[in-house]
């Protein structure tokens, strides 16, 4: 499996692996309103350009180099980004997503791949929500809990459809 910056061939795989994962996530997504999906789904044309871009975001998938024509198969992908902190950079992953029929192995690999990048670009610090899905391997790969959950605060219409969870600690 190859870890590689994303390319204008993956983002119809990408953009079907976070669709997939919105449906597992919300049984009622597709009857929620249509700007309420779009706020949901990280792949925007718009987005994939732009991490594609950060020298932080990686796809996994069996091809090196692809014709933009031809869509790859994507197994897994991180979208990440340094963001300047005010004393220190840090590098924010705001989606990681793998397919479920996936190689083993495909999440550690995005989560290398990402370290490598910020040890590349003198970034000494990562930093992603926490999510059950990612908590075991992530621990595995030696990100440690800060003890801190990523809060949203949803503003106007969203804030009505928003997913709520009740699962406080």
């Amino acid at each position: 499996m190859i870890y590689r910056p994303p390319q204008d061939a993956d983002y119809p795989g990408m953009q079907a692996l976070d669709l997939e994962q919105n449906l597992q996530d919300d049984a009622a997504f597709m009857d929620l309103p249509e700007r309420e999906r779009a706020g949901r789904l990280r792949t925007s044309l718009a987005s994939l350009r732009f991490y594609s871009r950060s020298e932080h975001s990686f796809v996994s998938s069996d091809t090196l180099y692809t014709d933009p024509d031809v869509p790859t198969v994507v197994y897994g992908y991180a979208l990440a980004q340094s963001v300047w902190m005010g004393d220190k950079p840090i590098i924010w992953i705001s989606s990681i997503r793998v397919h479920q029929d996936a190689p083993a192995g495909c999440l550690a690999g995005l989560l290398h791949a990402v370290t490598k990048s910020a040890i590349d670009s003198a970034v000494y610090e990562i930093h992603l929500a926490a999510d059950a899905h990612l908590e075991s391997i992530a621990h595995r790969e030696g990100y440690k809990d800060a003890h801190l959950k990523h809060l949203v605060r949803y503003l106007g219409s969203r804030n009505e459809t928003a997913p709520a969870r009740d699962d406080d600690d």
